[in-house]
C-alpha cells in the first residue's frame, strides 16, 4: 500500500459523510458536484449548471471533467497491427542506460473523490503526486504530496520508507521480457473479475479510486500495464513485450493522436460504460499516461459524460542506486 493511500484526503470545503468503505474497492467512479462549495480551481472541473433529480426529487448538480480529446473518439480501428509494427522497431530511451537497484517513477495523479452530502453524491477532483523508488525485493520509498482537492494549497510533502516485501509492485523480480511470461504475470496480479461487478459505478474516495482493481478480462490487462509502469522500470526489451501483450488484448483499438501529448498515440478498450486509455510514445514504446473515462449512463450518479474519472501521468522514470535520489535521464 502506498503512502498516499493511507493519508486522509484534505478537502477544501467543509467535511461531509463519506461513502461506505465496505463497498468493494474494484470500481472506478464518476459522480456529480452537489454545491457551489465543491467547485474546484479548474473551470473544467466544475458543475455544468445542469441538474438531475436526486433520490428525494431535489436537484443535484451534474459534474463535468472532460477526458483528453482523441483523434478517433468513436469509430476506431483495431490496435493490433500498429502495436506489432511499433514493437519491431523500438528505439531506446536515455533512461535505458541507467543502472541501479531501484526502479524510479514520478507520477502526477487525479481522481474523482466522492462523498455524500444530503441527498446528493458530491464529487470533486482530487490531486496527488509521488516519486517512487522500488527494488525487486519490494523495499523502497515513496515521497509525494498526499491527496488534496485544492491544487493551489497542497499539503506538505510526505515520505514513507518500506522494508523488503512491503511494496508489492505488479510482477516479482525484473519485468519479464518474454511476452507470454509477462502476460501471465500481469494476469496473476490483475485477475479478471465478473462483468456484473465490474460494471457497477459506486462512490469512492480518490485513493481508493486509484488503487482499485475493477476490470474484466481485456481492461484488466490495460490497467495492469499502467500499474507496471508506475512501480517498475521497463527497459527496451520489456517495452517490446508490453506492446506485444497489448496487441493481444481483445477489442483494443487505436485512437490516434491525443490532446496534450504531441507525437503520442492512444489505445483503449471499452468495457460496459467504461473506457481505459493508455497514451504511448510510438518511438520508444513508453507509457506516458493512463486515463479512465465513464462514457455513458452517469446521470444516476450526477455525472455529465464522458467523464474523466482517473488519470495518471508518468513524468519521469529510470533507475537509481539509492532510494530518495532521482535519476538524471528522462524519457525523450
Amino acid at each position: 500500500m502506498i503512502s498516499s493511500a493511507r493519508t486522509p484526503i484534505r478537502r477544501s470545503r467543509r467535511p461531509v459523510l463519506t461513502a461506505a468503505t465496505a463497498v468493494l474497492a474494484i470500481v472506478l467512479v464518476a459522480v456529480g458536484i452537489g454545491s457551489a462549495e465543491a467547485t474546484t480551481s479548474s473551470r473544467s472541473e466544475s458543475a455544468t449548471g445542469a441538474t438531475h433529480p436526486g433520490p428525494n426529487g431535489s436537484p443535484c448538480a451534474l459534474a463535468s471533467v472532460p477526458p483528453r480529446a482523441l483523434q478517433h473518439p468513436n469509430h476506431a480501428p483495431t490496435a493490433r497491427p500498429l502495436l506489432r509494427r511499433l514493437a519491431s522497431r523500438l528505439r531506446p530511451q536515455p533512461s535505458d542506460a541507467e543502472v541501479g537497484r531501484f526502479a524510479f517513477a514520478r507520477l502526477e495523479m487525479k481522481a474523482a473523490d466522492s462523498t455524500f452530502e444530503g441527498p446528493c453524491v458530491v464529487t470533486v477532483m482530487a490531486h496527488a503526486d509521488e516519486q517512487r523508488w522500488r527494488a525487486d525485493d519490494g523495499s523502497g520509498q515513496v515521497t509525494g504530496t498526499p491527496w488534496h482537492t485544492d491544487p493551489t494549497d497542497p499539503p506538505a510533502v510526505e515520505t514513507t520508507v518500506y522494508r523488503a516485501g512491503e511494496l508489492r509492485g505488479v510482477v516479482p523480480g525484473p519485468v519479464p521480457t518474454d511476452p507470454a511470461a509477462l502476460a501471465a504475470a500481469l494476469d496473476s496480479a490483475y485477475p479478471p473479475v465478473d462483468i456484473t461487478a465490474a460494471a457497477q459505478v459506486r462512490p469512492l474516495r480518490a485513493a481508493e479510486n486509484v488503487r482499485q482493481i475493477r476490470h474484466t478480462g481485456t481492461a484488466a490487462r490495460v490497467r495492469a500495464i499502467a500499474e507496471l509502469n508506475a512501480w517498475h522500470y521497463t527497459n527496451k526489451a520489456a517495452r517490446r513485450a508490453v506492446l506485444l501483450v497489448l496487441a493481444d488484448v481483445h477489442r483494443l483499438v487505436y485512437r490516434g493522436s491525443v490532446a496534450g501529448y504531441p507525437g503520442a498515440i492512444a489505445v483503449s478498450v471499452d468495457t460496459a460504460d467504461w473506457r481505459d486509455v493508455l497514451v504511448l510514445d510510438p518511438r520508444t514504446g513508453a507509457v506516458l499516461a493512463y486515463e479512465q473515462v465513464l462514457l455513458r449512463n452517469g446521470q444516476q450518479l450526477g455525472v455529465r459524460t464522458p467523464y474523466m474519472n482517473a488519470r495518471t501521468v508518468y513524468t519521469g522514470c529510470g533507475r537509481s542506486p539509492r532510494a530518495g535520489v532521482a535519476p538524471s535521464a528522462r524519457p525523450q
